[in-house]
């Protein structure tokens, strides 16, 4: 090969190389980012296990970490840790927590960081508040419910049925759609 043919060579493929390469680099970038706001997520969210952002995060694990086997396999433990069904509440919990820090423990050590599995047990924080606005929610959600059923139950009554249907019944039909199937016939 002479100089020329080199010089022409170097001239065309240099480019394309230094695409390729920016467009590696950047999707390798692009995919730690990824996986650092999981992280964070899981971090910043670890103490509130029912807000929404730590379930997008624990969702989103088995697609961004595949290629790190012991993040694939902590990440199915922390899944059966979380549904398991058992008689004490508290074992469940611990178990639960137990999974969770080895968890976002094998996501940072996948990512390179250099933290003891004993930090995450012993670290975190979570503002009283934050509990309390947690429970009034749930309160909230549950009184909704109850509100919900006082007023199945007035419908139920304003409609002409009997207390004792209403709170012991026997047909769970609506008694509406029951009205509706006797005009027709």
């Amino acid at each position: 090969m002479t100089n020329a043919e080199i010089m022409v060579a170097a001239v065309l493929l240099g480019p394309i190389f230094a695409v390729a390469i920016t467009l590696w680099h950047q999707g390798r970038r692009e995919t730690r980012e990824r996986k650092l706001t999981l992280l964070r997520h899981l971090l910043a969210f670890r103490q509130l296990p029912a807000d929404a952002n730590f379930s997008h995060a624990i969702n989103m694990i088995p697609f961004e970490f595949a290629d790190h086997q012991n993040v694939v396999t902590a990440h199915s433990e922390f899944i059966q840790a979380a549904y398991a069904k058992g008689e004490n509440d508290e074992d469940q919990n611990q178990a639960r927590a137990i999974k969770q820090t080895r968890l976002i423990y094998e996501m940072a050590h996948a990512l390179g960081f250099k933290i003891r599995e004993t930090d995450l047990q012993t670290e975190g924080y979570l503002a009283s508040g934050f509990v309390e606005r947690d429970l009034l929610v749930l309160d909230g959600h549950k009184a909704w419910r109850d509100i919900a059923n006082i007023l199945w139950m007035q419908t139920r009554l304003a409609a002409g049925e009997d207390w004792n249907d209403i709170i012991t019944p026997s047909d769970p039909e609506v008694p509406e759609a029951k009205r509706v199937e006797k005009k027709k016939k």
